[in-house]
């Protein structure tokens, strides 16, 4: 599976190329200098753009990383870093549908198709579309009903649209313990509450699987 399509898979939203930059360096470590150069003696390597197109990421910026990397994707679209580092520029860029468009090929390839699905959704969720964000998450769930980040952000979706299933049923099959319900008590564990559950993904999330 593609290294950045699991970083992306973890439940990460916000700012995907900062979190991206953390972990990414072009191989080699070649200056941007360096990688200009080669991609300008090499223009038909689709991995020397998708280097350059990494290096202008960690550098921040964005502007300058689309353009190597939709020329990487171009070359080789079966290259899903490419797509998935150019997903995060577009999201980063203010262009989610975008992100969506180049990032849903990388769905039909097999064992990385539940996390494309949930990375479709965030991106979709920030796109304010909560519809197709849901229906991301069920098609994720659907291919694994054990994707326990996907469960968690529909149940929140759900709860929002008012079509989920009672809280403490939600957070049962979430993973999350809930205490006794007294009659005066709130069917939400000690720390949670109605309003509390929906939250919009953030660059601090880290939701594991």
């Amino acid at each position: 599976m593609s290294y950045l399509l699991r970083l992306l898979g973890k439940g990460l939203a916000g700012d995907f190329t900062g979190y991206l930059s953390k972990f990414l360096k072009p191989p080699g470590d070649v200056s941007l200098d360096g990688l200009q150069g080669e991609a300008e003696e090499h223009p038909r390597r689709a991995d020397v753009h998708l280097a350059l197109g990494l290096k202008q990421m960690e550098l921040g910026r964005l502007a300058a990383a689309r353009p190597a990397l939709e020329t990487a994707v171009r070359l080789d679209g079966r290259l899903d870093d490419a797509r998935v580092a150019l997903a995060a520029v577009l999201s980063d860029l203010g262009d989610p549908a975008g992100a969506v468009e180049v990032i849903e090929p990388v769905a039909s390839q097999g064992s990385q198709a539940v996390t494309v699905r949930y990375v479709i959704g965030q991106l979709c969720e920030r796109q304010s579309s909560a519809e197709k964000a849901a229906a991301a998450y069920r098609s994720a769930l659907a291919l694994d009903p054990t994707h326990r980040a996907a469960r968690q952000r529909l149940a929140a979706l759900e709860l929002v649209a008012g079509t989920s299933m009672p809280p403490r049923i939600i957070m049962r099959r979430s993973g999350v313990r809930t205490r006794r319900i007294s009659r005066r008590g709130s069917p939400w564990p000690r720390s949670t509450s109605a309003a509390a559950t929906w939250k919009a993904p953030s660059s601090s999330t880290r939701t594991p699987f």
